[in-house]
């Protein structure tokens, strides 16, 4: 049995407790324990006191795995109100024990809740629940009128077999069921002290418009029933955009292409109608009609209204088609509110067709190639009514049919408010075809970070912080670095550090107050301390804030500011319901700033909303303006990243996923995931590909990436980041130098090695702190935030355009060439089949390998990693300092001649030392 709970009681803030409770287990009366398959022991119990006063404790003895425990009070439980919601303060167990609740409607008829609803135990979802004190919010398929009665109260332990605990206990606190019209007729919850809200974007009113990249001449005329929209330019490309008003879809226009055969970019493309409970999509063999009721041509832009009938309602929608570039802009508007998602389709018609994955464009469209041209199908997210977005696009070819848009299986949807009313349909698309890759490229309108400075100087460390003794390993490795000039970089502290407990089930940070693992070294002013130390080290100390992941029974917790979906129910974020955007720059404002004050961090890390797709947690609350968009939920996320930086007076990072485009400038930088993140392969199976247009030239000179794949062992072997014992062996970075130039190509934050764990010998993978560190350093602080100049690919002889490059099927080749404006040229070989690549920098000629690359800048910085004499060789030579690693070999570059790591200072307190690793 076990002696202890894994959690310390908890304090749960008053105004988080139920005032009108139907059931308060502080006062259980006599009420009857059924048991089957157990013995059972309840009792009023102080081990885990909620609200400082004893509640229910049901000690479960398991004899089998289908273990049950039903509670009846003395006599069935008036209901006086209708309801659609139970709300129940409930603890589990280790074993993750599970809840239901009978209920007797007013017509006699049974309801057992739990995560769905049935008329009988049997055929009812048990609501799980975890070893914590869980707030759980059931929303009933329809609503109950007043005179239910609540019959039981089910419990299963979800003992597993072979009973690891004998005995599984579960607290229940308070019950109370919650009519949602009547809670949302109840004013908003007031956020007053977000401050100035952030929102001059998009900084262009061309939004998310792809840019045409050459000078074009463009016209627009109807031939026939057809219009036509075209574009040439001085080179003889000439494209035309037909669109012939037949279906009242995409599907009506088509792409042509001088010397080419049409083909259809969007074909069964259009709006999904939702008319009573039903959907009605249009196409041919729909149950929507679809009349055009008006046309008209004027000043070149067209504007068509069509009519979509069916026989439970009907709804027009009026589209603007007109060009910008070479982009074929399309404008849909509708005044009405049944249109519950737009269709994407594909294209039909292609030849020799494949589609792009552009990376840092993860969860989104993609690119078709077909018949040398270059094809994309956007949404401007800067000015869409929608709700939802898909999680990424689809990359198929089937003959002469292409899935590059939208994934078909999910939905580009416009979700009801909790008022039961969608936002009407507002949609800026643009279908680009073009000879050039960039041409179809979506814009990222948003203002550049204003941390340019630090972003470029400093790297990027963040390590777990749920053991005892962190503060001390910390200053060792913290000395150490010390010693070699290193001090450019970001440490900061993951969740733990605010945890209640050590444990990988605990409460996510929401307090002022260091986790009491910690207080053997000082706690509070230990990490206070700590910090100050590291700040006259010159090291930007942070921690990770997450405000999304706040546990219910924090002091800090506002049961009223959590996030609503359209039906009532909560987003959970991990243990807690998911709060409202908004809640974000509010609590950066109040407790966040409160904490920053007592600890002076310099850095911040915020995660939650942008770990998943970014609308995935919108809330519906439709007291709240733009409340169920993706622009609403943008506004407070840029409101609460510009809060933190203010209190920090440093940058804020958060998760993109992938989808970082959204956020790029408003925050400073997002751990980036490109493809193979968490999908159980080795970097050499999912073969990272360096296409680095889309990253370096629409979102690097906004800001700066943290890494790739949230550091080595995310890039390396996906899902060993949190495995301190990965990280110690040596055997663990055979793919080290790939992981290095994979950061320098997509022209990242480097991240100091090893990312996660701390030891207490800071020697421990020491040498790859100094590669990690040394080999980025310089070079980072030389492409962040720089506009890109040039970018070609190496095809084995010559070094082609990115679009030929494209065309001829070698960016996966893995060998780019990058030159910056400002003069920085970087070669980089990634790859993935062991070829070299033979490079030639003035009279010298370098051998790069896979993992290798070459940078240069004037005639003071010269950096690379290449293979000399038959072994690997890292050399960087700045004006502050030279670095040569031979990998145990003895070399000699320029002045310097080693078999060791070894630093020689040019600038600062070190200059003119040669210092070496190991010492």
């Amino acid at each position: 049995m076990r002696s202890a709970y894994h959690l310390p009681p908890v304090a749960l803030n008053p105004r988080n407790s139920f005032t009108e409770a139907l059931v308060d287990f502080s006062r259980t009366g006599d009420w009857v324990v059924r048991v089957a398959d157990a013995t059972v022991q309840a009792s009023l119990s102080m081990d885990q006191p909620l609200r400082g006063v004893p509640n229910l404790k049901v000690d479960i003895s398991p004899t089998s795995e289908t273990a049950r425990v039903s509670l009846f009070p003395p006599e069935a439980i008036r209901i006086e109100k209708a309801f659609d919601i139970i709300e129940c303060w409930a603890y589990g167990n280790a074993a993750g024990a599970r809840i239901a609740f009978h209920i007797r409607r007013p017509d006699g008829g049974l309801l057992v809740v739990g995560s769905n609803c049935a008329e009988s135990l049997s055929g009812v979802t048990w609501h799980s629940m975890s070893e914590y004190w869980n707030l759980i919010r059931i929303v009933l398929p329809g609503r109950v009128q007043a005179g239910a009665q609540l019959l039981a109260i089910h419990l299963d332990p979800n003992a597993p077999k072979g009973y690891e605990a004998p005995t599984y206990p579960i607290h229940l606190d308070q019950l109370r069921v919650v009519d949602f019209a009547e809670q949302m007729s109840r004013p908003a919850p007031r956020f007053e002290h977000v401050g100035p809200v952030v929102d001059g974007f998009p900084t262009s009113p061309d939004g998310a418009c792809p840019k045409t990249t050459e000078p074009v001449e463009t016209s627009v005329r109807k031939v026939g029933d057809s219009y036509r929209f075209t574009y040439s330019t001085a080179s003889g490309a000439e494209v035309t955009y037909a669109y012939t008003p037949e279906t009242g879809t995409l599907s009506d226009l088509r792409v042509r292409s001088r010397g080419k055969d049409a083909f259809q970019p969007a074909a069964g493309s259009g709006p999904v109608f939702e008319f009573g409970d039903r959907e009605y999509t249009v196409g041919a063999e729909s149950a929507v009609g679809a009349r055009l009721v008006s046309e008209r041509l004027e000043n070149g832009v067209l504007e068509v209204t069509w009519r979509y009938a069916t026989d439970a309602g009907q709804q027009d929608v009026t589209y603007q088609f007109s060009m910008k570039g070479k982009t074929l802009r399309i404008e849909a508007t509708s005044t009405e509110r049944s249109v519950r998602e737009w269709r994407f389709g594909e294209a039909h018609g292609v030849k020799d067709a494949r589609v792009v994955e552009v990376p840092y464009m993860l969860y989104s469209p993609n690119v078709l190639l077909t018949d040398g041209l270059f094809c994309s199908y956007y949404a401007d997210f800067y000015f869409s009514n929608a709700s939802m977005l898909p999680y990424g696009g689809e990359n198929s070819v089937t003959g002469d049919v292409a899935k590059y848009n939208w994934r078909q299986d999910q939905h580009y949807s416009y979700y009801k408010r909790t008022d039961g009313l969608r936002y009407p349909l507002h949609e800026v698309f643009y279908i680009t075809a073009s000879e050039d890759f960039d041409d179809c490229l979506l814009t990222v309108s948003n203002p550049p970070s204003p941390m340019r400075s630090t972003l470029k100087r400093r790297l990027y460390r963040m390590v777990l912080a749920s053991v005892p003794g962190i503060f001390k390993r910390t200053r060792d490795f913290v000395d150490l670095a010390d010693g070699y000039g290193m001090n450019d970089y970001y440490f900061l502290f993951h969740a733990p550090l605010f945890f209640k407990r050590h444990g990988a089930d605990e409460a996510f940070p929401g307090d002022l107050h260091v986790s009491r693992v910690h207080e053997a070294e000082g706690g509070d002013r230990g990490l206070a301390e700590l910090f100050a130390y590291m700040r006259e080290k010159g090291i930007a100390p942070g921690y990770y804030d997450g405000y999304p992941g706040r546990d219910a029974t924090s002091a800090n917790f506002h049961r009223d500011w959590t996030s609503y979906r359209p039906d009532g129910s909560w987003e959970r974020m991990w243990r807690a319901p998911a709060l409202k955007p908004w809640a974000f720059p509010e609590l950066a404002n109040t407790l966040y700033r409160q904490r920053a004050e007592m600890y002076g961090p310099r850095v911040s890390y915020q995660d939650g909303i942008t770990a998943w797709i970014i609308t995935h947690m919108n809330d519906y609350d439709h007291r709240f303006e733009d409340s169920g968009t993706l622009r609403g939920t943008m506004r407070a996320l840029a409101t609460g990243w510009q809060r933190v930086r203010e209190y920090v007076d440093g940058p804020v990072f958060s998760e993109g996923r992938g989808s970082e485009f959204y956020t790029t400038g408003l925050n400073d930088g997002d751990y980036t995931k490109i493809k193979g993140y968490w999908d159980d392969k080795p970097c050499d199976e999912d073969g990272i590909e360096l296409l680095v247009d889309f990253r370096l030239k629409k979102l690097g000179p906004l800001a700066s990436p943290v890494s790739v794949n949230i550091g080595y062992a995310g890039f390396a072997a996906t899902n060993k980041i949190g495995y301190e014992s990965y990280y110690a062996h040596e055997e663990s970075y055979g793919f080290f130098h790939h992981f290095l130039a994979t950061q320098i190509a997509f022209a990242t934050i480097g991240m100091l090695e090893p990312y996660w764990p701390i030891w207490d010998d800071p020697a421990t993978q020491f040498d790859k702190t100094m590669t990690s560190y040394f080999m980025i350093r310089q070079l980072q602080e030389r492409y962040i935030m720089e506009p890109v100049a040039e970018v070609r690919y190496f095809d084995g002889q010559q070094l082609l355009e990115t679009s030929d490059a494209l065309r001829a099927d070698v960016v996966s080749d893995n060998m780019v060439f990058i030159r910056y404006a400002n003069g920085l040229e970087v070669f980089v070989n990634l790859n993935w089949a062991g070829r070299h690549w033979s490079v030639t920098h003035g009279e010298t000629t370098y051998d790069l390998p896979p993992g290798g690359w070459l940078a240069s800048q004037g005639a003071d910085f010269l950096e690379f990693s290449a293979i000399t004499n038959g072994h690997r060789v890292d050399y960087v030579n700045s004006p502050d300092y030279v670095y040569l690693d031979g990998h145990g070999v003895a070399s000699h570059v320029g002045d310097v001649e080693t078999v060791d790591q070894t630093i020689v200072w040019k600038t600062g307190r070190h200059a003119a030392k040669v210092l070496k690793w190991p010492k």
